[in-house]
């Protein structure tokens, strides 16, 4: 809006002339049919269209959100009148700790209870001294130096805004997604391993176990395994059509049975399976 307004020259001229008067610069470009009523509309409008070319600078942006993620603290506060309501959340009520050295677990805690509406979640500087660091990045990227005059002090002030209410708010979002997605893919990581714990532990406990595979043609494929998993002996028997070896199949796993003190016997889910679980 500004620049169809006509103030992008407005704002170049500030930018590049330290030793204009902004106030008097900004009475030429008051034009009342475009909204631009008096010099501080001239101003505002100047002062946007640097905060937008301020803040689009990306080796700008990675430098401060490395800053940012480094030197910030991650807080969060109880909401008011929710002290109750939000008990279990209550280690977090007044909690801070650095963003870079924050546990995965107290993470997706804090985010359940800002989803439950219990907390309020920010990413702070410790004191003043974080946020004067990021304006000073955004002046040195653009040669911006507050030298008291009239329109460097307004320049400045142009550049506290631009961290303020345009980049600090964009970093802050960005870092939060990062420790959300983070705190997320550890969580899984852990399910997965935990599951595949489960799931490749011993379901009956530690029993020599007998494995049969059915089959016909083929045969039934006949493994027995130790208690700790480890193969003890195998074979193949043919008790089913075309072969129909019924009686030598069950001498063959009697003696299987008989020689490792076999505990379980287990049979695969599938073709001869019925036939196979009969014998």
């Amino acid at each position: 809006i500004a620049r169809e307004a006509g103030l992008e020259p407005l704002a170049e001229a500030l930018f590049n002339g330290a030793d204009l008067d902004p106030h008097e610069c900004a009475k030429a470009y008051i034009n009342m049919d475009k909204g631009i009523e008096d010099s501080k509309a001239a101003l505002d409008g100047a002062r946007q269209i640097l905060m937008e070319r301020f803040s689009e600078h990306a080796d700008l942006i990675a430098q401060l959100r490395q800053y940012t993620y480094l030197h910030a603290l991650m807080t969060s506060q109880v909401k008011k009148e929710k002290e109750k309501e939000g008990v279990k959340f209550k280690d977090y009520y007044d909690f801070n700790e650095p963003v870079a050295k924050i546990a995965h677990h107290r993470v997706l805690a804090l985010f359940r209870g800002q989803k439950e509406d219990f907390l309020r979640l920010a990413i702070e500087f410790a004191d003043e001294q974080g946020d004067q660091e990021c304006i000073q990045s955004i002046a040195d990227t653009f040669g911006v130096v507050n030298d008291k005059s009239a329109c460097g002090t307004w320049l400045w002030q142009v550049v506290e805004w631009t961290w303020k209410i345009k980049l600090k708010l964009k970093i802050d979002v960005d870092i939060m997604m990062q420790l959300r997605n983070e705190a997320e893919e550890s969580a899984i990581t852990v399910f997965k391993e935990n599951l595949s714990n489960l799931l490749l532990s011993a379901p009956a406990g530690k029993k020599v176990t007998m494995a049969l595979d059915p089959g016909f043609r083929s045969g039934v494929k006949v493994v027995v395994v130790s208690d700790t998993g480890k193969l003890l002996d195998y074979t193949v028997i043919y008790p089913h059509a075309p072969q129909k070896q019924w009686q030598q199949a069950l001498v063959v796993l009697e003696k299987l049975c008989k020689t490792y003190n076999v505990d379980l016997v287990s049979i695969g889910n599938g073709t001869a399976s019925r036939e196979t679980d009969k014998l």
